[in-house]
C-alpha cells in the first residue's frame, strides 16, 4: 500500500494491516492520528507537561503490544482513548501526586444563567470535588473531552440512557447547590 493511501485508510483498515504484516508502516498513520488526543488525556490527569509526553509515549506502546486485543467493535480512537485512560488511572492510584483539576474551568458554565463571577469558586469547587469518582468522570468526559453520549457510555461501561440520566442528576445537583448560596 502506497503512503498516500495509507493516509486515506480507516484506522481499523491499519489495525488489521499491522496485524498482518507487524510492518511500522501500518501503525505510523495511526501513532500520527490520534498522538494528540492521547497527550490531551494524559495532561489531563497529570497537569505536567513532560510527565504527560512519557505515559502518552507508554499508551502507544502498550497499545501496539496490545493492539491483537482489538475486537473491531468500537472505533480503533475509542479503543485507544480507553487504553489510555486505564493507564493514567493506574498511574494515579499507584502515586496519587496529581488531581482531575482542569475539570472545574469547564464545569462553571454549569453555573448558567446567572454570571459565574457571583458564586464564591471555592464553595463552588467543594461541591463539585464532593461528587462521586464516576460522575464527576463523566462530567470530564463531557464537558473537558466533548464526547457523546454513546461514547461517554461506552468508556465508563453504562447504558446511553444512564449516562444521560447521571448527567442530568449531576448538573442539577450543581444547580441546586449553586442556586443556594447568598447573593
Amino acid at each position: 500500500m502506497k503512503q498516500s493511501s495509507l493516509r486515506l485508510a480507516t484506522d481499523e483498515a491499519l489495525v488489521k494491516l499491522y496485524l498482518n504484516t507487524t510492518q511500522e508502516r501500518y501503525f505510523q498513520p495511526l501513532y500520527q492520528r490520534h498522538y494528540g488526543l492521547v497527550l490531551r488525556h494524559c495532561l489531563a490527569f497529570t497537569k505536567d507537561p513532560d510527565l504527560a509526553q512519557d505515559f502518552a509515549q507508554t499508551v502507544f506502546e502498550k497499545a501496539l503490544i496490545n493492539l491483537h486485543t482489538f475486537k473491531h467493535k468500537s472505533r480503533f480512537s475509542t479503543w485507544l482513548y480507553v487504553l489510555a485512560r486505564n493507564y493514567c488511572l493506574s498511574q494515579q492510584r499507584r502515586h496519587k501526586p496529581f488531581r482531575f483539576v482542569a475539570l472545574d474551568d469547564y464545569l462553571i458554565t454549569l453555573a448558567e444563567p446567572a454570571p459565574v463571577a457571583d458564586y464564591p469558586f471555592d464553595e463552588f469547587f467543594r461541591i463539585l470535588h464532593s461528587l462521586p469518582d464516576l460522575e464527576k468522570e463523566i462530567l470530564r468526559l463531557r464537558y473537558e473531552h466533548n464526547l457523546s453520549i454513546p461514547l461517554i457510555a461506552e468508556q465508563v461501561n453504562m447504558q446511553p440512557s444512564a449516562v444521560k440520566m447521571r448527567l442530568k442528576r449531576c448538573r442539577d445537583k450543581l444547580r441546586k447547590q449553586i442556586d443556594g448560596f447568598p447573593s
